[in-house]
């Protein structure tokens, strides 16, 4: 059963990812995930998955639009698919970091679930 939230927490939620793009943490995020994906072969293997899509396809690119391949690297590449339990966490490390950060900053108070 999906969690419901509040508009509250859509509005926190939203401010926290406007906080993070305005402070160029978004940026910083992004690398980290990138160099986290890349480091433990998830990028390779979307490549990898990539280059099999071109090779099956009987006319090469002309077969092949990008919405297909997104929507296959989607299924492939699952949320959490193949990432290291050690990769989400340092994301959820720094995730949780930043939210603190934010926090102090705007004084909201931390849901405790």
């Amino acid at each position: 059963m999906a969690k419901e939230y509040s508009d509250e927490d859509l509005t926190q939620t939203r401010s926290f990812f406007h906080w993070i793009h305005e402070n160029g943490e978004r940026e910083i995020l992004l690398r980290k995930a990138r160099f986290l994906l890349h480091e433990c072969g998830w990028i390779d293997e979307m490549k990898t998955y990539c280059i099999q899509v071109y090779q099956r396809s009987t006319h090469g690119f002309e077969d092949i639009t990008i919405e297909e391949l997104v929507l296959g690297m989607m299924r492939y590449g699952e949320p959490g698919r193949d990432i290291p339990d050690t990769v989400k966490s340092q994301l959820l490390d720094y995730i949780q970091i930043l939210y603190t950060q934010f926090s102090r900053q705007q004084d909201v108070p931390r849901k405790h679930d």
